[in-house]
C-alpha cells in the first residue's frame, strides 16, 4: 500500500485521506473477486454486510458504500421518541 495522501475537496470543504493499493483479481468459482483488506474496510467504515455500489467510468471502477439510511432499530427508537410529542398530529394525518 502506498502512503496515504491528504486531499481537500474545495467544494465541500472536507478533507479526504486517499489510500492507493495495487490489487489483482482472485479466482472465485467461475468468476473473479477483488478482495478488500480489513484496513481499507475499517477506513471506509464498512463491513461484510455493507451494500456497495459499483460504477464503471471509462477504464475506471469506483466502489462506494451505499447510503441506506437508518436501520430498523434506529427507526424504531426515533419513532418511540417522536410518538409522544406528535401522536395527535400523526393520527390526524393517517385519517
Amino acid at each position: 500500500m502506498r502512503e496515504p495522501v491528504e486531499r481537500v475537496d474545495a467544494a465541500s470543504c472536507r478533507c479526504n485521506i486517499v489510500l492507493t493499493m495495487i490489487k489483482t483479481l482472485q479466482k472465485h468459482g467461475n468468476s473473479h473477486a477483488l478482495v478488500i483488506d480489513k484496513a481499507l474496510m475499517e477506513a471506509l467504515g464498512i463491513d461484510d454486510q455493507t451494500p456497495l455500489q459499483i460504477t464503471v467510468s471509462g477504464t475506471s471502477i469506483v466502489i462506494s458504500p451505499v447510503e441506506v439510511g437508518l436501520g430498523e432499530d434506529e427507526t424504531r427508537a426515533a419513532m418511540a421518541k417522536l410518538r409522544p410529542k406528535y401522536a395527535e398530529m400523526l393520527k390526524r394525518l393517517a385519517e
